[in-house]
């Protein structure tokens, strides 16, 4: 028989390690390649994507900062960047995860 509270794979990959797995606020940047000619508009359209922000842009390049509840989500942002017609490429380039208590402590914000 299965132990519930047993630690999996999964709980050591997505950092829920420990009898108290925290919630955990995820926040990554990410580069963008887009044809030089749509990078108005990319960053337009990413703009208005929940969790993400458009920091920079130009010469074919955008700059995002993209925020979730985790690296799922995040993988799942940059999956369907990916899918926009123009670009040529969306790499993520830097993640953190952040515990949700700690940063509410830090800063007196809540995540988006």
């Amino acid at each position: 028989m299965a132990n519930d509270n047993a630690l999996t794979r999964r709980d050591v990959m997505l950092g829920r390690i420990g009898a108290n797995k925290t919630s955990r606020h995820h926040v990554s940047s990410a580069i963008v390649r887009a044809l030089p000619s749509l990078v108005p508009d990319l960053s337009q359209r990413l703009a208005e994507m929940p969790g993400v922000e458009v920091v920079a842009s130009g010469e074919g390049k955008i700059v995002l900062v993209l925020e979730g509840s985790g690296p799922g989500e995040l993988g799942e942002k940059l999956t369907t960047i990916n899918l926009m017609g123009g670009v040529l490429a969306a790499s993520m380039v830097f993640e953190q995860a952040v515990v949700e208590e700690e940063m509410r402590h830090d800063t007196g914000a809540q995540p988006t």
